[in-house]
């Protein structure tokens, strides 16, 4: 089932709902023969230049907890393991930069422990989560992916997680592709298994880690003992989620008819208006009154687009009903009158934010188009 992002699911401002979204997410996963589900999010949402701030729940670290703990809680009280992240610093990258930069988060000390790291601390000790993804960035020039201070000085010693910690994808590989604080495979193997990572993530195939796991074993350059520790970590959650008794937990048969968005149309619906924020209404304008109103204008280059709503994780399966659409719907077409205005973006862009370039004729005559149209309007829809 689709849910709302994560900032709109942080702007319901409800615990209970929260709580039932991870119902939901992990009864899901229980029928679709899951293990562990990527949620939540407890990054904060600090700079807008950084593109994934939707991913957040807030910029707020005790909303974040709240919020959390309560996702966690729901996930996992149907035996499926939640995963936490980004662990950790990761949501302010220099620049607003993301993964493909080494993003070197300029926070202080204090900061990190009393902002970005509270909603770890607290989800970690009242939701009791199994699993952490830890992140690709550095702080204070070290990788937290290969980090002992941050993987079990501060996740395991001083928060209390008992469970394993899976690398974010291709994060293993960034120690020498990007960090540059190892030379080989085999050095970042070891670097991150002895700082308390367990499971290594990537788009290839398993023998990409396994190998240089195993050279550095028979080098003599990593200790068998640490390889041993990081897989009890994983066995002690695979017994603790009862896998060595039923490892198959899937129902194809049930998910048909339990798992997807058209179960839950309701629960999406509500948690959808309470996450509605509304920050003017001067003269008590909204709702828009149809007895009211003659002539609405609809305009702006995603009037009548939909592919801006769909997650970037895979298709929701949710009819996504563009502004035009809607009011169309509501007020009737022969109200509704429509004009793009603009593209969101010109031909040459990106350059054209760093050379401006005069506009073209198509683009001011679209402009014209759109403040003409708005000239004989009740409402402009923008």
């Amino acid at each position: 089932t689709p849910l709302p992002a994560p900032i709109s699911l942080g702007s319901t401002w409800n615990r209970d709902l929260i709580h039932r979204a991870g119902q939901i997410a992990g009864h899901e996963a229980k029928l679709l023969g899951y293990h562990s589900v990527n949620a939540p999010i407890l990054d904060l949402a600090r700079d807008p230049r950084w593109g994934r701030t939707l991913e957040c729940y807030s910029e707020d670290p005790y909303l974040i907890s709240e919020l959390g703990t309560q996702m966690v809680k729901g996930v996992q009280e149907n035996g499926i393991a939640s995963c936490l992240k980004h662990y950790a610093a990761y949501s302010v990258p220099k620049g607003g930069r993301d993964g493909n930069a080494r993003t070197d988060p300029h926070i202080t000390p204090r900061e990190l422990h009393e902002i970005f790291m509270y909603p770890f601390k607290k989800v970690i000790q009242l939701g009791k989560p199994m699993e952490v993804m830890s992140s690709y960035n550095d702080w204070n020039g070290e990788p937290v992916t290969g980090s002992y201070y941050f993987l079990t000085e501060l996740l395991r010693n001083t928060y209390g997680f008992n469970g394993y910690v899976v690398s974010d994808s291709e994060a293993v590989e960034y120690l020498f592709s990007k960090h540059n604080v190892a030379a080989t495979y085999e050095e970042a193997a070891k670097r991150v298994l002895e700082a308390g990572m367990n499971v290594r993530t990537n788009f290839s195939k398993p023998k990409t880690f396994a190998i240089p796991v195993r050279n550095a074993v028979n080098s003599g350059m990593l200790s068998m003992e640490t390889v041993n520790q990081r897989v009890r970590e994983v066995l002690k959650v695979k017994f603790r989620l009862g896998l060595f008794d039923n490892p198959y937990t899937g129902d194809g048969k049930l998910a048909d008819t339990q798992a997807g968005c058209e179960f839950q149309l309701p629960f999406i619906d509500e948690v959808q208006s309470q996450g509605i924020v509304l920050l003017k209404n001067a003269d008590n304008l909204l709702p828009l009154k149809k007895a009211n109103i003659n002539k609405v204008l609809v305009t702006g280059p995603l009037a009548d687009e939909s592919n801006f709503m769909i997650s970037r994780y895979g298709p929701s399966q949710l009819d996504c009903i563009t502004m035009l659409r809607g009011m169309r719907e509501y007020l009737g077409a022969d109200k509704v009158v429509y004009e793009k205005g603009c593209d969101v973006f010109d031909e040459n862009w990106p350059e054209t934010e760093i050379i401006p370039e005069p506009m073209t004729a198509d683009e001011k005559a679209g402009i014209e188009r759109a403040v003409a149209a708005a000239k004989n309007v009740d409402v402009i829809i923008a």
